[in-house]
């Protein structure tokens, strides 16, 4: 197993709820829920004892953030 977190600003997660595709991909729409999901845990805290891969995805695209979990693991 392979432990990747994504961890993109918060001006971006808000921004990027705000954005129309996320319906299409089940994805969290409510800026609000976001918000009080920030307070109450700490999304940006690295798994304890595990490798993991953290990476800032707020200026990357998607194709680039899968190169870069590639080339970390020497993944082929």
């Amino acid at each position: 197993i392979y432990f990747v977190q994504l961890s993109p600003k918060k001006e971006i997660l808000i921004k990027r709820v705000k954005g129309g595709s996320r319906k299409k991909y089940g994805k969290m729409k409510s800026i609000k829920k976001l918000l009080l999901g920030l307070k109450n845990f700490d999304c940006y805290a690295s798994f304890p004892n595990k490798d993991n891969f953290k990476i800032d995805n707020s200026n990357i695209s998607a194709k680039e953030v899968a190169k870069e979990i590639k080339k970390y693991f020497k993944l082929k």
